[in-house]
């Protein structure tokens, strides 16, 4: 070969060589900027959350009566920043908290924080300003204070994020034994108000994980004490009671040798029921909200008729996305369609349908309910749907969930922020829904982040599914 050929061979190699390093450099600097973009689209995201939640729940204060004006003013304030601090921003990381109380308009929230960057330094860029507002109030209409007589289903979330608490791995520190202490406390205040009044108890993960506790009565069995044994079967122990005047539901923490897991003992839960052992170890994960709801009204549905005069009641906690659906939304719901039992299906082009297919289902059973009730009791009897948002401040898609819960959180578009939310909206408002014009089936909405804010709201809704004298609808209005 010619040797100014190699000559120019060599000196085209290095120049190629000396492009790639600088191209190299200008991707790794690219995605380097794009971690710190995506990091602050995603903090900004959480201080929405955090305002939403924040204003949802001081919005309460202006309708309750247990404090005067002025001291509503101050309690919503100090509500607020509580929110604010659970959800990830405490005061101290707040550049500005401007928190306006209006009793007529609800709650105003404006807030911004600093985002500081990791790689975009090296261009002197040390972070960039987020900033977040959002706004809620709290609607309630007072009626004639006449007690009923109630049929109630609650239908919980057992599914895999219930058994541990968020960034831990250790079903010790659980958001289920709250859970089941809040509702024992539940069952026996709706039991004690009325001897006639009724309670079943639903759970619900995955398809196989959905079954009925409790079956509808007005006189439940305690539970004194529960034998469990153990996953790997090598060891008994009695389980402890929750610590209040009746336990309805019991659980136990059962250690088990996880031979998978490093020979670490891991600790599992068992929930029991009238003194003998229904064991519900959560297996499969996933969230099947519609089928938790198709299995609570068909415990209504089929209840028998003693000729007594009750209001149905169904009641839905979950502290997440729904994971499956079943597209034939008026059949028996068994099986799913949709879902794989994980956030998304996939991505985000799972989230809408079974949203939406969720809310098909309640809107269909709850017109089956009522319509079933007012034959019973000879008048037109409207069912009531409660829902409650537990600790959605640990989920993915935070809007979506609660849309889910509560589509009347849907109807501001600046609340809707995630795709998979934009999407179910417009999926709602779709001409081909049958409940286009009314697709909200949730009458009463509630959310709660920790233990003694959901000790709070399931005391609200015993009371007022007996005694509907105030119904509450709190609502984001920015």
């Amino acid at each position: 070969m010619d040797e100014r050929i190699k000559a120019r061979i060599k000196k085209e190699e290095g120049s190629v060589a000396i492009l790639v390093a600088f191209l190299l450099v200008v991707l790794l600097g690219c995605a380097a900027l794009a971690l710190d973009f995506g990091v602050v689209y995603l903090r900004k995201a959480q201080l929405q959350n955090a305002i939403d939640i924040a204003s949802r729940a001081s919005s309460r204060i202006l309708a309750s009566e247990d404090y005067t004006e002025e001291q509503k003013q101050t309690k919503c304030v100090e509500v607020a920043k509580y929110y604010l601090k659970e959800n990830g921003f405490p005061e101290k990381q707040l550049a500005v908290c401007d928190i306006e109380v209006n009793p007529e308009k609800g709650i105003s929230i404006v807030a911004q924080s600093h985002v500081n960057y990791t790689f975009a330094k090296i261009f002197n860029q040390d972070g960039t300003d987020i900033a977040a507002s959002g706004s809620a109030v709290t609607d309630y209409t007072v009626t004639e204070g006449k007690r009923v007589t109630v049929d109630v289903a609650l239908v919980l979330d057992v599914s895999g994020s219930m058994y541990w608490a968020s960034g831990r791995d250790d079903r010790t520190q659980t958001k289920l034994i709250p859970m089941i202490n809040a509702v024992n406390k539940t069952i026996d205040s709706i039991l004690n108000e009325n001897p006639d009044n009724r309670v079943s108890v639903i759970v619900y993960s995955s398809a196989e994980n959905v079954k009925t506790l409790v079956k509808l009565r007005s006189q439940i069995n305690t539970v004194s004490s529960i034998y469990v044994r153990s996953q790997n079967k090598t060891f008994n122990f009695q389980s402890p009671t929750c610590e209040i005047p009746h336990t309805y539901i019991g659980y136990a923490i059962d250690e088990h040798y996880d031979r998978y897991r490093n020979g670490r003992v891991d600790h599992y839960i068992s929930i029991a029921v009238g003194g003998q052992d229904d064991r519900l170890y959560q297996k499969t994960g996933g969230t099947f909200t519609q089928k938790g709801i198709y299995k609570g009204v068909q415990t209504l549905l089929t209840s028998p008729n003693d000729g007594i005069k009750r209001v149905p009641a169904v009641f839905v906690l979950s502290d997440g996305e729904a994971t499956y659906a079943n597209t034939n939304y008026k059949a028996e719901i068994n099986g799913k369609d949709l879902g794989d039992g994980t956030t998304g299906n996939g991505g985000i082009k799972g989230h809408p349908d079974i949203g939406y297919y969720t809310i098909l289902t309640a809107n269909y059973l709850k017109d089956k309910l009522s319509n079933e009730y007012t034959r019973r009791n000879g008048q037109e009897t409207d069912a009531k749907f409660y829902s409650l948002g537990f600790a959605l401040n640990q989920t993915a898609y935070r809007d979506f969930a609660a849309g889910v819960l509560n589509p009347d959180t849907l109807n501001n578009d600046a609340n809707v922020y995630s795709q998979p939310a934009k999407k179910l909206k417009q999926l709602l408002k779709n001409q081909r829904n049958p409940y286009k014009n009314n697709y909200n089936y949730c009458d009463t909405y509630y959310e709660a982040v920790g233990e003694n804010e959901l000790n709070r709201v399931l005391e609200d809704f015993a009371n007022d599914v007996v005694l509907p004298t105030k119904s509450f609808n709190t609502r984001l209005t920015k």
